[in-house]
């Protein structure tokens, strides 16, 4: 069992003990990693979609945070009701929803686990009275595309989240992943760590790291409740990437003005995971990357 760290903390340390045996899927990992250590309480909203085709490790990503997080509710589209997942959303105010299947839920069920997500509140039914309640909460989803795979380009409007996605969308924005089935051919060295690994991991060693996270992730947002960020590089944030994002792809992935805050939360999460309470330009520039390589793979069909 390896020897885990307790300072000097980064993305890349993490992304080694996060599920490394999915291989070809960094990016929706690292994002899951920094979605934990953003502080909904604190009004950073991060929330992500990956839609993607069966086997592509979305469904262990969003499992492992549920089994990670602190402070995390885990929702499937199986027996779920819009009254006891209201009521089960208020009750983690501050940490992660997470949805399986979202595409498979009732829409009430969907329209209510979505509700807190612009505002941070949800409505509660208490002997028969309407109650709005806080529910600062982050969503962590995932879908099929139509007919189960991806079939050809990737297209937005080929997620199956009602009639009209674009509201829905809008709130993931700009953190939706699209993932294709793995051509492994590409991946022999990594995958044959991927099985080692697989092969010779216990579930107490699992379960020790989990344990890890969990604590790392429980004192970092009670050391560092708040991340600060100065004007220059909201500035930057603001007016030059976000508006150099819509014009380039706007017109294939729709882009509003709850990016620039999903952005700036991304940067508040990895500056808490190097144990900082400001966010720096390297920050910007790594969340930078990132989200140009979602929105390049949605555009390369185009």
């Amino acid at each position: 069992m390896m020897e885990l760290k307790s300072e000097e903390m980064s993305l890349e340390y993490l992304l080694s003990l996060f599920l490394p045996n999915l291989i070809g899927i960094d990016l929706a990992k690292k994002l899951a990693l920094i979605q934990m250590f953003c502080n909904p309480l604190e009004g950073e909203r991060m929330h992500i979609l990956y839609v993607g085709d069966p086997e592509t490790g979305k469904g262990k990503i969003i499992r492992e945070v549920a089994r990670i997080h602190y402070k995390a509710l885990y929702a499937s589209s199986k027996r779920t009701t819009p009254v006891g997942i209201a009521e089960a959303v208020s009750m983690v105010d501050g940490g992660i929803v997470v949805c399986d299947e979202l595409d498979k839920m009732d829409k009430a069920v969907r329209d209510t686990i979505l509700e807190p997500m612009e505002d941070g509140t949800i409505t509660v039914n208490k002997h028969g009275v309407h109650e709005m309640v806080y529910a600062r909460v982050n969503i962590l989803a995932a879908c099929n595309p139509k007919g189960g795979r991806w079939e050809g380009s990737f297209d937005m409007s080929k997620i199956p989240l009602g009639r009209d996605n674009a509201p829905i969308l809008s709130r993931f924005s700009p953190f939706v992943i699209p993932l294709k089935f793995l051509d492994i051919k590409y991946y022999d060295e990594k995958l044959v760590d991927a099985y080692y690994f697989e092969e010779n991991i216990s579930e107490i060693e699992r379960e020790k790291i989990r344990k890890w996270f969990r604590n790392l992730i429980s004192r970092r947002l009670e050391e560092i409740p708040r991340v600060e960020i100065n004007r220059e590089v909201m500035e930057y944030i603001t007016l030059k990437f976000i508006k150099g994002l819509k014009r380039r792809y706007d017109r294939v992935v729709p882009i509003g003005h709850r990016a620039a805050r999903s952005v700036v939360s991304a940067c508040k999460g990895l500056a808490r995971i190097e144990g900082r309470n400001y966010v720096t330009m390297e920050d910007v520039k790594k969340i930078k990357e990132m989200v140009e390589s979602i929105y390049r793979t949605w555009f390369v069909n185009y």
